[in-house]
C-alpha cells in the first residue's frame, strides 16, 4: 500500500516520489503525451505532473490534508467491460486497501447509458467508503480538476460549502409592483436596479417595457444582456 514518510510517497518499502507531485499512470498514454507537450505552458502555481507506472490507480496525489488519493479512471465502455470481467472489483479492492481516499473517476459522453446493475453498484461502492467523481474528456480540464482535488481534499469548514445556507423563508419583498416585475422578468436586474427603473418610469411597467434602450441607459447603469432580454421579450 502507499504511505508517506518525510514528504515522500512510498509503495510498500520502495520510494515512489515527492508528495507535491500529481502522478499519472503510464497506461494513460494520451494524457501523458498531452502533458509533455504542455509542460512549458503550465502556470507557475501548478504542481508538477509525472507519468509513472502506478501499482494501483490511474491518478495519484497527496491532498492538502495529507491524505493519499487514488483515482481509477473509467469511460462508460471501459467501466462496463471491467465490471463484467470482474477486473473492476479487483481494482476497487486494491484502491481501498492502498489509498486513504479511493475514487472512481467516470467519463461519460452524452449518448452513453449505464446498466442498472452498475448504477446500483455506484451506491454500494460509496457505502464501502469509495467516492464517485466525474472527470472531463478534455485533458486540460482534467489536469485542472486534479489540481483542485489535491487542494480541496482536506478536513475543514470549506467542505461544508456544498450544504451551506439557511432554510428560513425570505421575508416578503416590499418593492413596488413594477420593480418586482422587472426583477422576475430579467436576469441581472437586482433590487437596486429595479428600484431605479421603477422610479424613472414612474412605476409604469408598460412604459418601462416599451421604452428605448437609451431611455433604460439614462435611467440606470444597465448592461447589454438585460437590454437584449427586453428586446426579445417585446419583439418576440
Amino acid at each position: 500500500m502507499y504511505s508517506i514518510k518525510e514528504d515522500q510517497i512510498y509503495w510498500e518499502d520502495k520510494l515512489f516520489g515527492p508528495v507535491d507531485t500529481i502522478y499519472i499512470d503510464g497506461n494513460q498514454k494520451e494524457m501523458g503525451e498531452w502533458l509533455k507537450k504542455q509542460q512549458q505552458l503550465w502556470p507557475a502555481p501548478w504542481p508538477p505532473f509525472v507519468c509513472k507506472r502506478l501499482p494501483v490507480a490511474d491518478y495519484l496525489f497527496v491532498s492538502a490534508g495529507g491524505k493519499i488519493v487514488g483515482i481509477e479512471s473509467k469511460t462508460t465502455q471501459d467501466y462496463h467491460a471491467s465490471y463484467y470481467s470482474r477486473r473492476l472489483q479487483r481494482q476497487s479492492r486494491q484502491l481501498l486497501q492502498s489509498c486513504d481516499i479511493a475514487m472512481w473517476g467516470l467519463m461519460q459522453l452524452p449518448a452513453d447509458v449505464w446498466d442498472t446493475t452498475c448504477l446500483v453498484d455506484f451506491y454500494k461502492w460509496q457505502a464501502c467508503g469509495g467516492l464517485v467523481v466525474i472527470l472531463p474528456w478534455d485533458y486540460f480540464r482534467t489536469a485542472q480538476l486534479l489540481i483542485e482535488f489535491k487542494a480541496v481534499v482536506k478536513e475543514g469548514r470549506h467542505l461544508l460549502s456544498i450544504i451551506s445556507g439557511i432554510d428560513l423563508k425570505r421575508p416578503a419583498s416590499k418593492a413596488p409592483p413594477c420593480a418586482m416585475a422587472l426583477q422576475r422578468m430579467f436576469t441581472g436586474v437586482g433590487p437596486k436596479l429595479a428600484a431605479a427603473l421603477d422610479k424613472h418610469f414612474e412605476g409604469n411597467i408598460l412604459q418601462a417595457l416599451q421604452a428605448s434602450d437609451d431611455e433604460w441607459r439614462n435611467a440606470a447603469r444597465v448592461h447589454e444582456g438585460i437590454l437584449k432580454q427586453r428586446r426579445i421579450l417585446i419583439n418576440g
